[in-house]
């Protein structure tokens, strides 16, 4: 149990620190306000359109593999953001960072 609270809370605060740096790097980048409202809206749109899914698939197998599926998912959005280098990529990871938020609650 004590290993699912700290990839939870990990996890969380990856995503949440995320979308701090991502804004960031954005600004560093030169993007314009309308940019950066979309990147932020990128991380609340992903997981509106797909939550259904996601809990569809939390019920039918269990908790697990949404965990799972997060912490790919929380991978996969570090090594996009360690290899950024445009405005697009930024999208990428507000796009990715979706599973890390809905496998953490």
């Amino acid at each position: 149990m004590l290993l699912i609270v700290s990839y939870c809370v990990a996890a969380h605060a990856c995503y949440i620190g995320s979308k701090i740096a991502v804004s960031l790097y954005a600004l560093q980048l030169g993007a314009s306000q309308t940019t950066i409202g979309w990147l932020a809206a990128f991380y609340a749109s992903t997981p509106l359109v797909l939550g259904v899914f996601s809990g569809r698939v939390a019920d039918r197998y269990g908790a697990r593999w949404p965990l799972i599926g997060g912490a790919f998912g929380v991978c996969l959005g570090m090594l996009i953001g360690v290899f950024a280098d445009g405005l697009l990529s930024l999208f990428a990871i507000a796009v990715v960072y979706w599973r890390t938020a809905q496998s953490s609650l």
